[in-house]
């Protein structure tokens, strides 16, 4: 005896998500956005720190050697830098 594919759709998705340790249930998209909105920032702000870092890198390895290919790529990752912390 096994489930047809009509009788699961039949069933609706609960309007709340209990989370463990309270005592009440909470809305699920509300507690949901939330912590997701929190981890996009905390990505973006990684994003931007890992770029800052590479472009410190390159410049210092460029200026450091005079070498005018590893300068050039410093502008680039400032550039991109720049976008980074743009969006």
């Amino acid at each position: 005896m096994g489930l047809s594919l009509g009788r699961l759709c039949e069933t609706p998705a609960p309007l709340f998500l209990a989370v463990p340790g309270h005592s009440r249930n909470l809305p699920r998209f509300g507690v949901h956005r939330r912590a997701m909105q929190a981890e996009k920032e905390q990505v973006a702000l990684s994003s931007i720190a890992a770029s800052a870092g590479l472009t410190i890198a390159k410049a210092y390895v460029g200026f450091s050697t005079g070498a005018l290919a590893i300068l050039s790529e410093a502008g680039h990752a400032l550039i991109d830098l720049g976008a980074t912390v743009m969006t």
